[in-house]
């Protein structure tokens, strides 16, 4: 059977052009991998399915979950601006570009990760509304042009809208909880853990008055 490679030269063309949103060599190169891994994850697409996917079981996966929690890492507004770019080519200055708008809800199964809160289930049938446990979001999509009467929906914009009762600020919450909780007896090694543990919760809080503004949060 003859094998058309134009949809992958094309993909890697793409990839290719996001190399300047990838702050390292080798952030670029996992995210790569973790590209490839799609189309070969077929019950889910979180970071650890697609790792699975890839036969990458019993390594450690911290530096896979950073390459989008790093600002310097993953330079979000860079890779929209080069999407952004790339979709104009593909529209004449005669023709109109139609962008669409919609909140999309993600299910989650974590009570305690950041933006999640009880939404209304969508994949419950009208006469028995449900909640589930999810994350919601605004996408802006760039509607393509009509081809065989089908449109298909780029996504451009993916922002966080989460309620006002989600989960905010999940990682401050529990350093504030272990601050304010009674004082226990501790061994000699556990109260330098437990030092250590309150001294980077205030880092988080408040990195100038530790004299850490150079680094961040």
């Amino acid at each position: 059977m003859p094998q058309n490679s134009d949809l992958i030269n094309q993909m890697m063309y793409l990839l290719e052009l996001h190399r300047s949103v990838f702050g390292q060599e080798r952030v670029y190169l996992r995210a790569l991998m973790l590209v490839v891994g799609e189309p070969f994850a077929f019950k889910g697409h979180r970071v650890t399915d697609l790792l699975r996917a890839m036969g990458l079981v019993e390594e450690d996966w911290t530096a896979w979950y950073q390459v989008y929690q790093r600002l310097k890492r993953f330079m979000a507004e860079l890779a929209g601006r080069v999407l952004f770019g790339q979709t104009l080519c593909h529209v004449s200055a005669s023709e109109v570009y139609v962008i669409g708008v919609d909140c999309t809800q993600v299910a989650r199964d974590s009570q305690h990760m950041e933006g999640t809160s009880w939404l209304k289930n969508p994949r419950n049938p009208p006469w028995r509304v449900g909640i589930h446990r999810g994350q919601r979001f605004l996408n802006g999509r760039w509607l393509t042009l009509l081809s065989g009467g089908f449109s298909r929906a780029i996504p451009l914009r993916w922002l966080a809208a989460f309620p006002e009762k989600a989960v905010l600020k999940a990682h401050e919450l529990a350093a504030r909880r272990a601050e304010e909780a009674p004082p226990t007896r501790l061994l000699p090694g556990q109260c330098r853990v437990a030092r250590c543990s309150v001294w980077l919760a205030s880092a988080r809080r408040d990195p100038a008055h530790l004299g850490l503004a150079a680094l961040g949060t």
